[in-house]
């Protein structure tokens, strides 16, 4: 199943917009939110804002990895130069990793969704409270169904994406989890999906 055989080209061709400001915008709430982090604990130091820091970074950290990975798609802005400068010197390079080897291993997972050669089955959605969008999921991660489903379409379009998929009647068909939890749990059971 396609994208195509579940919206209409027009509802497609909306959802392929790219917005270079989105993405500008993307990338440096990620930098404000480390900076912000790191301010609080430099100003008032102690064990709690320490680790409140750890937490707050390490979901940006995640979150950095989500717009490398956007990057690695050319969807973080509309040019192919901006993505390969922006997703490997601001995205990937800080959480050492690097742009075209993750792009090109990243292209290989797409070809399997959840196919027996697909190495995580985990193409679905989940839904996901600010708690766990701000720390587990940054950047509308919980929206992997629909990325996989229209690989074109911007992180920032995903929910939107969602929306129209299930005011077209087509939530029956989707796999969507009640939150982490969920995932957690049947990742750790034998023989889940």
């Amino acid at each position: 199943m396609t994208a195509g055989d579940l919206l209409t080209i027009s509802e497609l061709q909306d959802l392929r917009r790219r917005s270079a400001r989105r993405g500008a915008w993307l990338v440096l709430h990620a930098w404000a939110v480390v900076a912000g982090a790191a301010l609080l604990y430099t100003v008032w130091p102690s064990a709690l804002t320490f680790m409140v820091a750890v937490v707050v970074i390490g979901g940006r950290q995640l979150g950095l990895a989500v717009l490398m990975h956007e990057a690695s798609h050319w969807l973080l802005f509309p040019g192919q130069s901006a993505n390969n400068r922006v997703g490997s010197w601001l995205c990937a390079a800080p959480i050492w990793t690097d742009l075209p080897t993750y792009r090109r291993r990243h292209h290989l997972h797409h070809r399997h969704t959840q196919q027996p050669d697909d190495p995580l089955r985990n193409a679905r959605t989940t839904t996901a409270g600010v708690l766990e969008r701000a720390l587990l999921a940054p950047y509308w991660a919980n929206h992997h169904l629909e990325h996989h489903l229209m690989v074109f379409v911007s992180c920032w379009r995903l929910r939107e994406a969602h929306a129209l998929l299930l005011a077209k009647g087509h939530g029956p068909r989707m796999e969507v989890v009640p939150g982490y939890v969920d995932v957690i749990r049947r990742a750790t059971t034998v023989g889940a999906r």
